[in-house]
C-alpha cells in the first residue's frame, strides 16, 4: 500500500513538472514572437534558442532562430540553423 502511495506521488510530481515546462516554453515562444515582430531580431533569436533548450526537435523554433539571425545580419549563425 505504501509503495502505491509513493508511486502516485512521484507520478503527480512528474506530471506537474511536464505541465510547468510546457507553460514556460509557451511563454518564452510568445515573448520571442513579440520581439521578432518588434524587429528586435537579436533578442528574438536568444529567446528562441532558450526555447530550443527544452525541446531541440521543434523545427518551427529552429527556423525562427535562423530567420531572426539572418535579419540581424548574423549570417554564420543563420546558416547553422538553416542546415
Amino acid at each position: 500500500m505504501q509503495k502505491k502511495i509513493i508511486s502516485i506521488i512521484i507520478f503527480l510530481l512528474f506530471l506537474g513538472s511536464i505541465f510547468s515546462q510546457t507553460r514556460q516554453i509557451s511563454s518564452l515562444k510568445a515573448t520571442a514572437e513579440k520581439e521578432f515582430k518588434n524587429k528586435n531580431y537579436y533578442g528574438a533569436a536568444m529567446l528562441f534558442k532558450e526555447c530550443l533548450e527544452y525541446d531541440n526537435r521543434r523545427h518551427d523554433i529552429i527556423w525562427k532562430i535562423a530567420e531572426a539571425s539572418r535579419l540581424d545580419n548574423d549570417y554564420p549563425q543563420a546558416a547553422k540553423y538553416y542546415k
